[in-house]
């Protein structure tokens, strides 16, 4: 118990105004206060305390972080070189392999041009060869051109073949048509022959032009100045052939006199 300091009543422990005379104790005023900037201390160093381990913390992370950093750094410095070798390894023996494979398909290329057999020629491109078109151009353009030569110079021997019992102007319109097809495929071998002069396949071509002139000369009875004068026009494939066709019957009804 204490003692109040103004009337000398007995005060309960802990209590600061006195239950009797309403005075306050200062001494106990001064311990509460005292107390309270204590407990503030104690929070403060409490705080203080945290904040350090905080920091501990954070150095010790960061010295971890920048252990995995060097670490990551020093295994980059080994990798980028091996993996610029590979590269460099990967590039050159896929270059040697594709030079390999291009020259093996451009062998047999040459062989199967060597014998003239388009067909075979043409089937190979189409199995073989997907990418690096343009390096077999010349091929390809003369396989389809082959391939389709012996549809084109047969032409006229089905129509011709009925030139006694068919409609005159039913036969006149089915070889104005032979003659335009036949005229198409020549200009196109005409036209490839110029465009792939640079490989020096020209006698593969003049082969095949020559074959056809002799088709349009042989059946339908045309000249080289007839042949030379219908290529010199732009025709296409709206053009008319009759005319031909009528030059063509003409010429066979005197053959056949």
């Amino acid at each position: 118990m204490r003692i109040c300091e103004n009337c000398g009543a007995e005060i309960p422990e802990g209590s600061v105004v006195c239950p009797f005379c309403g005075a306050e104790s200062m001494v106990l005023a001064a311990e509460e206060q005292e107390s309270i900037i204590e407990g503030f201390r104690e929070g403060i160093k409490d705080l203080e305390r945290q904040d350090q381990e905080h920091r501990v913390k954070a150095e010790e992370i960061a010295e971890k972080g920048n252990k995995v950093i060097s670490r990551v750094g020093m295994l980059a410095v080994i990798l980028i070189p091996c993996i610029v070798i590979i590269a460099l390894v990967t590039v050159y023996v896929g270059s040697k392999y594709s030079f390999f494979a291009r020259d093996k398909k451009m062998a047999k290329l040459e062989e199967y041009y060597a014998a003239r057999d388009y067909e075979s020629m043409d089937k190979y491109i189409d199995k073989h060869i997907h990418k690096d078109y343009v390096s077999y151009q010349v091929y390809s353009d003369l396989a389809s051109l082959g391939v389709m030569q012996e549809y084109y110079v047969s032409l006229p021997d089905d129509c011709l073949r009925y030139y006694d019992e068919c409609d005159r102007e039913v036969l006149k319109e089915y070889v104005a048509s032979d003659i335009y097809y036949m005229f198409c495929h020549l200009a196109k071998i005409e036209a490839d022959r110029k465009e792939d002069v640079r490989y020096g396949k020209d006698e593969a071509f003049a082969e095949l032009s020559k074959e056809m002139r002799d088709a349009l000369k042989d059946k339908l009875y045309f000249t080289d100045e007839d042949i030379d004068a219908k290529l010199a026009e732009e025709f296409s494939g709206e053009a008319d052939f009759t005319d031909y066709a009528e030059l063509a019957l003409s010429r066979l009804d005197k053959e056949q006199q």
